[in-house]
């Protein structure tokens, strides 16, 4: 993964990632590109040319700090579970919280 994303994934000498060969480079495979990176030089410690990431209190799935993800967590837990209205509800038949 870290070939693929260093060799091919990189937009050069520009910068930015994109998703294969080819393609143009943009903020949403800049960003799971640097993530996956991340993710795959966690274990390689051994590797003095790697940052440590240890000290990054990243989210490695999420790509976003450890404390937002908690933050988020408490915030959805609080909310009731989404309920999409039915398809063949019109609007009238809903108040503002789309139940009806």
């Amino acid at each position: 993964l870290q070939r693929y994303i260093l060799l091919c994934a990189q937009e050069l000498p520009a910068g930015g990632f994109r998703d294969k060969p080819g393609s143009s480079r943009d903020y949403y495979h800049t960003c799971y590109n640097l993530s996956g990176l991340a993710a795959v030089t966690l274990g390689d410690r051994a590797n003095p040319h790697y940052p440590n990431f240890d000290r990054l209190d990243v989210h490695t799935v999420f790509n976003i700090r450890q404390k937002d993800v908690r933050r988020t967590d408490a915030f959805f837990a609080k909310e009731p579970p989404f309920a999409p209205p039915h398809p063949l509800s019109t609007e009238k038949d809903m108040d503002l919280q789309g139940r009806k």
